[in-house]
């Protein structure tokens, strides 16, 4: 796996959390992470399969989880941006995890990371073992340093969330026996490529990409930003690509308001939207109990 747009080495983020920097509000740098993702990731993939076989993929990083299931719905080439380094950091522990453990002490380990569960000794051997699948030399050295440094609550102190919600939303992510088995054997048959980015003012450049997820990027950013974003990409994507979001707000309406407020504030740049828009509500497409909203964009018709 190949590291983009990193300005930090891995003894400055070792720093910046013995510094506490993670407790920042908001998305920075070096953030809190999410342990399991709050989205069905299996049903998204089910939904957008035919974009996701063979296909080339840019996804939000968060928790990794949606990226593994693109893993196991065999995508060509898998592109994670995040804001968070220590989104990337988690993401190759799962992948190491993947390969050293079976599934069952696979999601033992993630709950053991996890606040709001019951604190379970790691054992040295089953850190060993993981920390040898570890290929990034710099993901390698920041783990050792963190298992060896770091007691487990203070480990426990990087997840975001405090909730025992992720008892059920295990059920939603692709580590059933099945799943998992064939996701270790996929996993380093994909090129995955992971970009330290903020999408708030930096692009990853366009790779006629057939699918993008921005996740509920719409929560972290400004409804202007969201446009902008989405006429970047919808510009440089194939015909029968697709990008889509989720949000638990209905955007039907809402989204022709961002338009006008957008047009209203950038007219002057003569940036238009380029994107055909649709929203469908998305039954248990998150834990949360509100209703979600599910948004594709594909290109506009010339």
């Amino acid at each position: 796996m190949i590291l983009k747009g990193s300005t930090t080495t891995w003894q400055d983020d070792i720093k910046s959390i013995k510094a506490h920097e993670y407790y920042r509000p908001g998305f920075n740098y070096i953030s809190c992470f999410y342990t399991f993702t709050n989205e069905n990731a299996v049903a998204l993939c089910n939904r957008f399969k035919y974009n996701i076989r063979n296909g080339k993929i840019l996804t939000i990083g968060g928790s990794g989880d949606q990226a593994f299931c693109f893993v196991l719905n065999e995508a060509e080439q898998i592109d994670i941006v995040d804001v968070n380094k220590l989104a990337y950091y988690l993401f190759v522990l799962k992948k190491a995890a993947i390969l050293s453990l079976n599934n069952q002490h696979f999601i033992e380990l993630i709950y053991t990371i996890t606040p709001g569960f019951p604190v379970k000794k790691i054992d040295s051997y089953i850190i060993k073992d993981i920390l040898s699948c570890v290929e990034e030399e710099d993901a390698h050295f920041f783990w050792n340093e963190i298992f060896n440094l770091f007691d487990l609550e203070e480990i426990r102190d990087l997840s975001r969330v405090d909730t025992i919600m992720y008892k059920d939303i295990v059920n939603y992510l692709p580590y059933n026996k099945e799943s998992y088995e064939k996701i270790r054997n996929l996993i380093k048959e994909i090129k995955i490529n992971y970009h330290i980015a903020d999408l708030k003012k930096e692009r990853v450049i366009a790779q006629d990409y057939d699918f993008i997820y921005f996740s509920n990027i719409g929560d972290y950013i400004s409804h202007e930003r969201i446009i902008s974003l989405i006429n970047y990409y919808v510009n440089r994507i194939k015909e029968t690509s697709i990008i889509a979001l989720f949000h638990t707000q209905k955007f039907d309406d809402v989204y022709d308001d961002f338009t006008t407020n957008y047009k209203k504030n950038f007219y002057k740049n003569h940036i238009r939207r380029e994107y055909e828009h649709q929203s469908k509500v998305i039954k248990d497409f998150c834990s949360f109990d509100e209703l979600n909203y599910l948004h594709t964009f594909t290109r506009r018709q010339k």
